[in-house]
């Protein structure tokens, strides 16, 4: 029951995201979070509040006219109140006739909390991308 519910929080994280239910989102995390996004921006991974990470998601995921993240594999290893769950990914994101797609990794933190478990930790590691890589530029430049 443990795993369904850790494969359950990280599946509706990126449900929520992509039908831009920010509202919904937010209860998808801890009240921190350690967001890697190395493998695709350069830049060095950080802890920030769950709202500021959703509040920098909004331009760049809802400048898109549609996004579709689907995982796979989820696999999860945990004690009584944390665990760590990989999962593979193929991440679509379209405007107009141009899309931009990823694939890779992620690796999840995850904690017990009252309601269930929450996602403290995201990890993205980039192994491919195909179609137009300026595209989340273009989509940012206009938001």
């Amino acid at each position: 029951m443990g795993a369904l519910a850790m494969q359950d929080v990280i599946l509706k994280l990126f449900w929520h995201a992509d039908r831009r239910e920010w509202d919904e989102l937010i209860k998808c995390f801890g009240h921190r979070l350690l967001a890697d996004y190395s493998s695709i921006t350069g830049k060095p991974a950080k802890e920030i509040d769950p709202a500021d990470q959703i509040a920098m998601w909004k331009p760049l995921l809802g400048g898109f006219d549609a996004t579709q993240h689907l995982l796979s594999g989820i696999r999860v290893e945990s004690t009584e109140e944390s665990a760590t769950a990989y999962a593979q990914f193929q991440a679509q994101h379209v405007l107009g006739d141009e899309f931009w797609m990823l694939g890779g990794s992620y690796e999840f933190g995850l904690e017990r909390v009252n309601h269930g478990w929450c996602v403290t930790r995201m990890v993205v590691t980039k192994l491919w991308e195909s179609g137009n890589t300026e595209l989340p530029r273009k989509v940012l430049d206009k938001a």
